[in-house]
């Protein structure tokens, strides 16, 4: 079932389609975990998931001496359990962001950070389930160590160039799904509108890039297009870098803006059509994609940690939480977004669902809704998702 309402921009009347293209940040991030479990379930491969990522990628963890990012293996990346520390260079501009070969390369170097150390969860001592190591989702850095293991195990193909013969070209998604947007495709996607998102988004890569385009704007004396939706807050002093950046993301001009959806950020950005979320979803609950061993263990809790202002648990590469009815309770998998979208589903009960929004706000409340009408009319009037939203 496909459905759709409301107009591609404040500024254009055109209506949303089946195949308008949303800023889904976060929520395409199991398609990229997918890949590389696909990878590590191959025969004969050289990427395991309880195996050291430098046997791997001989790179990584290599430097600077006694790494401990040597020992951190698939299993830990993909639960966000890497310890992963920045890796924006001091004074990162779009073009170092565009290099993807050398910001895999930098995070290979990177170390461990000392804020994000591996730590015991306490959430569920009292209620006597088994305490969860913490988890920091990392954003970028985790994509772009991604995208590096998977290229030195396939001989050099990019990220993007697996995610599209291994997924979306069999899926029949390839143009409703994409991690940037090549010219032409600019006008299916759909201008968004920003509330308040939460202080701990991990988005400042975006307005980065989103800051030097009105920077260039400015310098020229002209005016963007994107920037129609009205100013964003104001930005701070020079060199309060992530305030600014903070304050740049929340300009809906930030958003919009070509250069920024035209960026491959992995773990960080992406760009679908609700259709596109649900049809890969629900061939991952379907057994299409993986082993039923492999998804069984993406499904194991193994991580748990705050994500966009809410408690999540992660399994491998995917958020996990439970579609409860009364006394029935079915694993449900999936991924959370920065300002309301949501992917999921439910393997037991054959259900997937995408939703996508343009308005991204902190609450969720269309979200919400949304999802209540399809669950009643889907599962039952009483059913409710939790730990996903």
């Amino acid at each position: 079932m496909d459905a759709c309402a409301g107009r591609i921009s404040p500024i254009d009347a055109s209506p949303v389609r089946t195949d308008s293209l949303f800023q889904v940040f976060e929520a395409a991030t199991p398609v990229l975990a997918t890949v590389a479990l696909q990878i590590a379930a191959a025969p004969g491969t050289r990427l395991r998931l309880d195996a050291p990522l430098c046997e791997a990628w001989s790179g990584f963890g290599a430097w600077p001496p006694h790494n401990p990012l040597a020992h951190l293996s698939l299993a830990e990346l993909l639960s966000h359990r890497s310890k992963l520390g920045s890796v924006l260079p001091p004074a990162a501009t779009p073009e170092d962001l565009a290099s993807t070969i050398a910001m895999e390369t930098r995070v290979s170097r990177s170390t461990p950070s000392p804020q994000s150390a591996l730590a015991t969860s306490a959430t569920g001592v009292e209620s006597g389930e088994r305490p969860l190591p913490a988890a920091s989702y990392e954003g970028a850095p985790f994509g772009w160590a991604l995208g590096g293991i998977m290229r030195a195990v396939s001989g050099g193909t990019s990220i993007e160039g697996l995610v599209e013969s291994r997924l979306l070209r069999p899926l029949s998604i390839t143009d409703e799904m994409l991690f940037a947007l090549p010219g032409g495709v600019h006008e299916r996607a759909v201008t968004h509108s920003v509330s308040l998102l939460p202080d701990d988004a991990d988005l400042e890569l975006i307005a980065l890039i989103s800051n030097q385009e009105e920077e260039d704007t400015d310098n020229s004396g002209g005016a963007n297009a994107a920037s129609t939706d009205g100013p964003g807050p104001s930005s701070n002093a020079p060199g309060e870098a992530g305030t600014r950046s903070t304050a740049r993301l929340l300009s809906p001009a930030g958003l919009n803006m070509r250069r920024m959806r035209s960026a491959f950020l992995p773990g960080v950005s992406a760009h679908s059509s609700a259709h596109a979320l649900a049809t890969f979803y629900s061939a991952l609950g379907g057994g299409q994609l993986l082993p039923r061993a492999v998804l069984a263990r993406a499904a194991q809790r193994a991580s748990r940690g705050m994500f966009a202002g809410e408690e999540a648990t992660w399994g491998l590469g995917m958020q996990i939480g439970a579609l409860c009815e009364g006394e029935w309770r079915h694993v449900a998998l999936g991924h959370a977004a920065t300002g309301g979208s949501l992917g999921f589903c439910v393997p037991q009960l054959d259900l997937a669902i995408g939703i996508t929004l343009s308005r991204l706000t902190a609450e969720k409340t269309a979200t919400r809704r949304i999802l209540a009408l399809v669950l009643h009319e889907c599962v039952g009037s009483d059913a409710v998702l939790a730990g996903l939203l």
